[in-house]
């Protein structure tokens, strides 16, 4: 008959603990490894979003290099193989575009997510008109996973509805009028009480001279304009026809679509005068790639998609 080995309860216990230990070491080790390639690929991927974002905002006609800086978080260390981004945040100044460099395409997959973009834009000029600053956060992105494994880049398929904000100064808006109408020659932009009061130089059909327009700041959808406005040329009062028929000409003193190219990214919902600015603010998102729409221009479209490399 065999006689079963003894082991004694301590030994047995200081096995199984040993065991417990080896265990948690090997995990730690493989959450920390996890860790350490994790981190080092969310490094690698906002270096080269940063590089390709600067690459869609440099200007041909500009030696000068925008400065872009990308950072995301997430909420796990596993979550960028799962495509879960909890925020990416664009900062870019120093830059010159015809129009926004940043669409979603509709049509593709879904199933990466980013809870929150956030896009910190100053110093940069939209088809001639320089803005202080560009702010939004915009939530419920989304993003083609399935082509961010293959191919390594991201491309956003969905964006939510955010909060915006924009300010424009005077004195660029001053630079800005002359080239928008051509019956302006020159003009100074200034803030009085609640009312905008441009003045300049302008030939409008059969009159030419000096003129003055002061109104309220009022918007619509994406337009800035003045309204209740009474308007002086050469120093007189004009008639209600006339100072009606001018006001037209002058209206909307900014178009964020036509005007800036921003195809409905902006919606807006508030504009306040300031001392030395405009400041702008309303629902903001990222708009989907035009279709058909000729204005847009393969030449602008194509390097306009965002690509993210993560090699």
């Amino acid at each position: 008959m065999k006689v079963k080995s003894f082991v004694p309860v301590h030994q047995a216990r200081f096995r199984l603990f040993a065991k417990i230990d080896s265990m948690a070491l090997w995990l730690i080790g493989l959450a920390a490894g996890v860790f350490v390639i994790g981190g080092s690929e969310v490094r690698r991927f906002e270096r080269d979003a940063a590089r390709d974002i600067a690459s869609l905002l440099q200007s041909s006609e500009s030696a000068k290099k925008p400065e872009v800086k990308v950072s995301a978080s997430y909420p796990g260390l596993l979550s960028p193989a799962f495509g879960e981004v909890d925020t990416a945040s664009i900062v870019a100044s120093g830059f010159s575009t015809q129009g926004l460099p940043l669409f979603t395409e509709p049509n593709r997959s879904k199933a990466g997510r980013i809870d929150f973009l956030n896009l910190s834009l100053r110093d940069f000029s939209l088809r001639g008109l320089r803005v202080e600053r560009l702010e939004a956060k915009i939530p419920n992105c989304r993003f083609d996973l399935g082509y961010a494994q293959r191919k390594r880049k991201i491309r956003l398929s969905k964006s939510g509805i955010g909060e915006g904000r924009v300010e424009i100064l005077l004195k660029d808006l001053e630079k800005f009028i002359p080239m928008k109408f051509v019956e302006i020659i020159r003009c100074s932009a200034k803030v009085t009480g609640n009312k905008l009061s441009i003045e300049g130089d302008g030939k409008f059909l059969l009159l030419e001279g000096r003129f003055s327009v002061s109104g309220e700041i009022a918007w619509s959808g994406t337009k800035i304009l003045l309204k209740a406005a009474k308007i002086t040329f050469d120093g007189k009062p004009m008639d209600p026809i006339s100072e009606e028929g001018l006001l037209q000409v002058l209206n909307p003193v900014i178009d964020l679509d036509a005007d800036l190219g921003l195809y409905d990214a902006v919606d807006l919902t508030r504009v306040e005068l300031l001392a030395d600015r405009i400041v702008a603010t309303g629902k903001t998102k990222i708009p989907d790639l035009p279709a058909n729409d000729a204005k847009a221009g393969a030449e602008r479209l194509a390097p306009s998609l965002m690509r993210f490399e993560c090699r």
